[in-house]
C-alpha cells in the first residue's frame, strides 16, 4: 500500500466519525470535575489558620516537654 491510499482511508474513516454537539461541553465539564478540589471543611479552615497552626504546635511543645520531665523524673527516681 502506498501512503497517499493509506492516507486517503484515513481521511475517509476520519469524516465518518459522527461527534455530538455536545462533545466539547463533556470534555470540558470532566477535566473540571478531575481538576476541582474539594472544598475544605470548617474544621479544615479553622486548623489552616496561622493562629491555630502556632497553637497546635505550641501544644505539642508542652506535651513532649511534660513528658520528658516525667521520664527524666522517673529515671532519676
Amino acid at each position: 500500500m502506498n501512503k497517499q491510499k493509506v492516507y486517503q482511508q484515513w481521511l475517509k474513516k476520519k469524516q465518518a466519525v459522527e461527534i455530538p454537539e455536545d462533545f466539547a461541553e463533556c470534555v470540558m465539564t470532566g477535566i473540571y470535575h478531575d481538576s476541582h478540589r474539594e472544598d475544605f471543611s470548617k474544621w479544615d479552615q479553622w486548623v489552616c489558620t496561622p493562629l491555630a497552626q502556632a497553637g497546635l504546635a505550641i501544644g505539642a511543645l508542652l506535651v513532649f516537654v511534660i513528658r520528658f520531665v516525667m521520664l527524666f523524673a522517673a529515671a532519676v527516681g
